[in-house]
């Protein structure tokens, strides 16, 4: 597998009360990774420590396809600055 440079334009991560993380990862590529046609790699993830509840990666790595979804979570994301101008 190729790797290509990517630069992170949208990151957050949150630790609640409940010890439950949250976090969104947004990488923009120079150039669509096939067979997606968009330019944009994004890792999603909700769990604890020691117990992953949802787990989403767009792209496929090493020969394996993206990552199922497992669960429904409404995640809300609010990008700012100079990521917010190229989404």
């Amino acid at each position: 597998m190729q790797y290509m440079k990517a630069t992170a334009i949208a990151r957050s991560k949150e630790i609640r009360d409940d010890g439950t993380i949250i976090e969104v990862v947004v990488w923009e590529l120079p150039e669509p990774l096939p067979p997606n046609k968009y330019r944009y790699k994004y890792r999603l993830y909700y769990g604890r420590p020691g117990e992953e509840r949802v787990r989403y990666d767009n792209v496929a790595r090493e020969g394996r396809p993206p990552s199922p979804v497992r669960s429904r979570v409404r995640v809300r994301v609010r990008v700012v600055g100079e990521a917010s101008r190229r989404l």
